[in-house]
């Protein structure tokens, strides 16, 4: 348990000097020496940063082995900061680095190199205190440098935990758990009269109101950092403070102020209101914001109350009181430099856990780190320009690395300048934000360095307008949540405050055209455009607004007016006007999509009458596939219909997301987006059954029905993209082998440029096992002719041919099409994703398609082919006799023991025909099984069960559970189907297989786990069976078996493989002599043998059986040096 050596009221003493600060440190146990400075020329500290030191203070001796140093300087940059930090690691021993300008914010950092000892190599992650208002984390965070007691690691190790931001994000994220669910439980409490937050069919709004309650108070938290709420980093606290005062003796458990008389004035009419020179009904200065986070239409209609013990700063169960104990900074962090505080990321990352949690985990939303964003953005970024700009990738990488001394020539920044310019961006599933925000950094980059070129002064507000132009023109989000909307906008609206002072705050942007709320995956109906002609001819022309302009008594306010307009109108919109505007717009959007539906209505209505009219004499009899043709047009109808009526309702969710409507700008002046960057939600197909028929239609080209959800944001964001466009996803990596992602596969080598591919493997990438991988990627196929100024038509189908121009030379270009792969096995915090990607080798992108792709360096792509090309696949081998073991349904009623055995042949000696010896995945062991002692009742379709009346009583105690589902809503029961409640769920018509001698293959490998079975067993379906002989029993259970299997099977977590059919039917079986095959199959006996009498044996064994096994593929010395090494320290 952390021990505290002082509070709050002494940091407040002790960070007011230097003086102060070595006090405090001799207090925490270390010897310090006197508070005199040094002499700089001493630290050997760089040229640059030099010039910003003031003041040098060594806290304590070298030679105690954990440093503390005190510079006091003026500027505390990132690269000073990292600079510093560079000069002190370069002394002896382990350091703590604290930095400060005015002793009004204190920074303690923790400085540590990552893979070098380079100042390309130096991180740094910060605190930062407001020496007048530090908090309960700041005093823990200090607290954890106790050096009484104490060796220097012990110290270092301390600090580096307490350094850690993943710590901090996690506790917050747990408190702040626990602060929302109590939040959710006061407001139903306290507001019974409004329907929102009591339905149990609408908690979804009861969440969105407490999400963003407690966002708006975050929000205010990091305008408090800021000094925006009065001047004053404890304005809510006070305020607080203020209102105690003024109802002194009426405050009670019932009481309601706080909620009333600060935050509602504050959100809705402070915040969200313009006032003259900003003051405030406080008698202090607070600026206008608007921005849409403080509209009151948001929330639910009535009077929202809430209780002042909600709030209380002086309880642990106060809001107030959680985030008082927390830092709040209000910059996004760049990965070489991170706060240990709550940020805008930490906000969207506790934001998306409890958007995850709430779902029950069925959004498949994972927060995607921010190294990995930045090295996505970047990669997309460096691809941009240099199709647009005549920039190499290679130099626009180096352009983002901060310790790079690389310019633009003039030439290049006004070239990239104008790129940029013209830049647009989505992200279509834009969760938190997080892509876009780290797009905005990585814009910003490049733009001081075009800044640099240009000679141009960077101030503040240059920056500023810089990021609301980005924001403007460049930015666009979808999400299926809107919750997800917000936060994403919250955290765009913070990255504008951040650069902004009080004195030149603007008003915030409305962002609700720039992220929006939808299905991002379907823009059509039945496959068919939604926009058709005549709509896509109304989105191009004006038209009137729904009512004029208020107070606008002129023909002026009646005037015609497009869609792309009004909403440039409304991202500065003042409140008052964002309603009109909002109204406008939905009217002439839903008068388009309206005439797409009427066409949509038409077309099926003739199509009735044509079938109608074919059979209208009568008694004529209908063709069967008339019939259902006739059937669905009417559903179509009513579909339609139901469709028309939710498009004017407020409450109603549309089942489509237009694109081509919403940001029909995009598509106008380009054809499409420039990038398209995401980490796609990662959703089983078992949870998106009632989607399966729209995606169907939607997709063809990558459709299949066990493919999971992102499986189709491939294809929606190469049919958004511009012709050359550039995508940079992070998806799981089993479409790459998996049955699922054949057509997948062959689309992205057919219809895309591939650049990069990253596989992550099992790689704890995410707080969850997603086997992740980044793809690089640009809308161009290798083989077809120029097209370059084609666009997307509004409408397109998705699955439309996506022409464009032949590739450049170049890195990632030319006739042959080569992608950079790179598979990372282990994480390695000594080196960024860039300079891992060093280590990448080269592909041929026609040696990818349909089949499973083999992301593999090309001394293993040769192996490989050379392996294939011994003999023929197994598959082939056994004439496709590979079978699963049996799925019962309900292993409770139909697995045994031998007690329970010996009793039902006792009962019914005929009992014993059906009672067979079993064996599970685990039981199948390396060369042999060993069973357990269980066996299966084996009661297969079609069996009499009248004739074992042993059998059916023991299976009647389990009937309710035993009998097939009627519906997906019946709670007991096995799967639907057209079996017995006493048969064995799956129909096994191969069940005489399992007497057979055979070998069984484990499904989870971690090793070769192949056993000969001769005794008749029948199986679990965590094992598969087929044909064999104990020559191909060895080949399996070889290096060269386990070598073949890890390249083509899908990599679990913990380096276990999944083995499916599909993969034991590749593996070769070579074409040895009889000779050679003999001396394999005995042995192989031995090896059999031994596993069973004498383990110690079977080393010696299997490494004289190895060495036939690579004679009989005729591998020589290179090619067995590649398996072995491959294989390294596994158990083959």
């Amino acid at each position: 348990m952390l021990q505290r050596t002082f509070e709050i009221s002494h940091l407040k003493d002790y960070l007011r000097s230097a003086e102060g600060i070595h006090m405090m440190f001799a207090q925490l146990g270390y010897d310090v020496y006197d508070p005199e400075p040094i002499d700089a020329d001493d630290i050997d500290m760089s040229e640059g940063d030099a010039q910003h030191v003031q003041a040098v203070y060594l806290i304590n001796g070298m030679d105690f082995g954990h440093t503390i140093w005190l510079f006091e300087v003026d500027d505390t940059a990132m690269v000073r900061l990292r600079g510093l930090a560079y000069d002190v690691l370069q002394r002896p021993g382990t350091h703590t680095l604290i930095v400060t300008k005015d002793y009004r914010e204190i920074i303690i950092t923790h400085p540590y190199f990552v893979g070098g000892t380079k100042k390309s190599h130096t991180r740094v992650n910060k605190l930062k205190i407001d020496s007048r208002h530090p908090t309960r984390h700041d005093v823990d965070t200090i607290n954890a440098l106790l050096a009484r007691g104490r060796k220097p690691e012990e110290i270092y190790k301390s600090q580096k935990d307490a350094f850690s931001v993943t710590r901090v994000t996690n506790k917050f994220y747990r408190e702040y758990r626990d602060y929302f669910h109590r939040a959710q439980d006061v407001v139903v409490e306290w507001n019974k009269g409004i329907a929102e937050f009591q339905n149990s069919d609408q908690r979804d709004k009861l969440h969105a109101f407490v999400q963003r309650l407690m966002g708006r108070l975050m929000f205010l938290y990091f305008l408090q950092r800021k000094g925006w709420l009065g001047d004053r980093k404890d304005f809510l606290t006070w305020q607080y403070r203020q209102m105690v005062n003024r109802h002194a003796g009426e405050l009670s458990d019932e009481s309601s102020y706080y909620y009333r008389e600060v935050l509602e004035p504050l959100f809705f009419e402070t915040l969200n209101r313009k006032r003259p020179d900003d003051w405030t009904q406080w008698k202090v200065k607070i600026p206008y914001l608007n921005g849409g986070l403080f509209d009151k239409s948001r929330d639910p209609e009535g009077v929202i109350t809430l209780p002042d013990s909600l709030f209380d700063p002086n309880s642990n169960t106060g809001l107030l009181a959680f985030f008082n104990r927390y830092n709040f900074t209000i910059t996004d962090d760049a990965p070489m430099e991170q706060d240990v505080a709550v940020d805008p990321e930490m906000l969207g990352k506790v934001f998306e856990n409890m958007l995850e949690e709430e779902d029950r985990g069925q959004s498949g939303s994972f927060y995607t780190p921010r190294t990995i964003v930045s090295y996505m953005c970047q990669e997309a970024l460096a691809g941009y320009l240099e199709e647009s700009a005549g920039i190499s990738r290679e130099e626009t990488r180096r352009h983002f690395d901060p310790d790079d001394d690389i310019t633009f020539t003039p030439e290049q920044a006004g070239s990239v300048s104008d790129a940029l310019d013209t830049l647009t961006v989505l992200d279509p599933a834009v969760g938190s934000g997080s892509f876009l925000i780290g797009m905005l950094n990585e814009i910003i980059t490049l733009r001081h360095k075009v800044a640099a070129a240009l000679n141009q002064t960077v101030t503040p507000e240059l920056i500023a307008a810089w990021k609301e132009a980005i924001i403007r023109d460049t930015l666009y989000g979808v999400d299926i949540k809107p919750g997800a909307i917000e936060i994403a906008q919250l955290r765009l609206w913070l990255s504008l405050v951040v650069n902004q002072t009080m004195a030149d705050a603007k008003p915030l942007p409305n962002l609700d055209y720039k992220l929006m709320a939808g299905n991002s995956l379907i823009e059509t109906i039945d496959g068919e455009p939604i926009l058709s002609e005549s709509a896509r001819q109304m989105l191009n022309s004006a038209a009137k607004p729904l009512q004029p302009k208020l107070f606008d008594m002129s023909d002026a306010g009646d005037e015609k007016r497009k869609l792309e307009d009004l909403r440039n109108e409304y991202f500065h919109a003042t409140p008052e006007e964002r309603t009109q505007l909002a109204a406008d717009i939905r009217f002439q959007e839903r008068r388009i999509i309206e005439a797409g539906l009427n066409d949509m209505l038409d077309t099926a209505r003739q199509r009735i009458k044509a079938l109608e009219q074919k059979y209208s004499i009568k008694d004529a009899a209908w063709r069967k596939a008339d019939a259902k043709k006739y059937a669905d047009l009417l559903a179509r109808v009513e579909r339609l219909n139901a469709i028309k009526r939710d498009l004017w309702s407020d409450e109603a969710t549309l089942p489509f997301f237009l694109y081509r409507l919403h940001f029909n700008d995009v598509f106008a002046n380009k054809g499409g987006f420039d990038v398209v960057v995401a980490n796609p939600p990662y959703v089983r197909q078992e949870l998106i059954r009632d989607q399966k028929p729209d995606l169907q239609a939607s997709y063809p080209d990558v459709y299949a029905g066990t493919a999971d959800l992102f499986v189709y944001f491939f294809s929606r964001a190469l049919n958004l993209l511009r012709a050359n466009g550039h995508l940079s996803f992070i998806t799981p990596n089993k479409f790459m082998r998996a049955n699922y992602g054949k057509k997948l596969r062959g689309f992205l080598a057919k219809k895309a440029r591939l650049h990069t591919l990253i596989d992550f493997g099992d790689l704890p990438i995410f707080d969850a096992t997603t086997y992740p991988m980044i793809t690089i990627a640009s809308k161009s196929a290798l083989t077809l002719n120029p097209s370059p100024n084609r666009a997307n038509a509004p409408g397109e189908r998705l699955d439309s041919p996506l022409p464009v121009p032949q590739e450049r030379s170049g890195e990632g270009a030319g006739g042959e099409g080569k992608i950079k792969v790179l598979e990372i096995t282990a994480l390695d915090e000594s080196e960024t994703l860039h300079a891992a990607a060093e280590r990448a080798y080269s592909l041929p992108q026609s040696t990818l398609g349909e089949d499973g792709w083999q992301l593999s360096a090309p001394e293993i792509r040769a192996l490989m082919d050379k392996l294939k090309a011994s003999g023929k696949p197994l598959g082939e081998y056994v004439d496709g006799a590979i079978y699963y073991g049996i799925k019962t349904g309900l292993n409770e009623a139909f697995i045994i023991d031998e007690a329970k055995r010996a009793e039902l042949i006792a009962d019914d000696p005929k009992s014993a025909e059906v009672i067979k010896p079993y064996l599970r995945g685990r039981d199948v062991k390396r060369w042999n099984v060993q069973p357990a002692g269980l066996y299966i009742i084996f009661t297969r379709r079609g069996i009499n069960i009248e004739e074992y009346p042993a059998i059916k009583a023991h299976l009647e105690q389990f009937r309710a559970d035993l009998t097939p589902k009627q519906s997906s809503s019946d709670k007991r029961g096995r799967k639907p189907g057209r079996y017995k409640w006493y048969e064995i769920q799956d129909d096994i018509a191969y069940y005489a297989e399992f007497e057979k001698p055979k070998i069984l293959s484990a499904r989870f490998m971690e090793s070769p786990l192949f056993g000969f079975d001769g005794d008749s067993h029948y199986t679990n379906d965590a094992c598969y069976l087929f044909p064999g002989n104990l020559f191909v029993l060895a080949l399996l259970n070889s290096p060269i078996g386990w070598f073949f299997i890890t390249r083509i099977a899908t990599l679990m977590q913990n380096r276990y493989y999944q083995i499916h059919i599909q993969y034991l039917e590749q593996i070769p079986i070579p074409d040895a002599p009889d000779d050679l095959r003999g001396k394999i199959a005995a042995l192989a006996q031995g090896c059999l043998d031994a596993a069973k009498d004498d383990p110690d044996a079977l080393p010696a064994l299997e490494a004289e059986l190895n060495q036939l096994v690579y004679q009989a593929y005729g591998l020589d010395a290179d090619d067995i040096r590649v398996i072995e090494g491959h294989l390294g320290g596994d158990d083959a």
